[in-house]
């Protein structure tokens, strides 16, 4: 009787812990979620760099105008701190290394870091 008390106590732990994790893992995958799209709201809109009059391309919530080529815009795809660009076929992977309501800044395909501006 004894055995089968601890049996049962352990079977319960043991489905609170797993309980627990899956509540974790559904908040955890919600905040993600919040998180990209926080950060895809201030990836969206006109960049620049500092000092440049002209601006040079636009984010939209699914594609990038580059001002020199606003008949051909390019498809893009945020994952893990990337920004993927999809350029004719070839995806060239930036890694974002700063983003806030104005700045951008981004490490390009030719280990270039780049820092733009958000145009108001």
């Amino acid at each position: 009787m004894r055995i089968l008390l601890i049996v049962f106590c352990v079977i319960i732990f043991i489905i609170q812990c797993n309980s627990k994790s899956q509540n974790q893992t559904k908040f955890n995958n919600q905040e993600n979620q919040t998180d990209y799209q926080n950060f895809k709201s201030q990836l969206i809109g006109v960049w620049g760099e500092q000092g440049e009059e002209n601006a040079l391309f636009q984010i939209s919530n699914d594609s990038i105008y580059y001002f020199d080529h606003m008949d051909n815009p390019l498809a893009y795809e945020l994952k893990e701190g990337v920004l993927a660009i999809n350029y004719s076929g070839q995806i060239l992977k930036n890694k974002i290394v700063k983003l806030n309501s104005d700045t951008l800044q981004f490490i390009n395909p030719s280990g270039e870091h780049i820092k733009l501006y958000k145009r108001k």
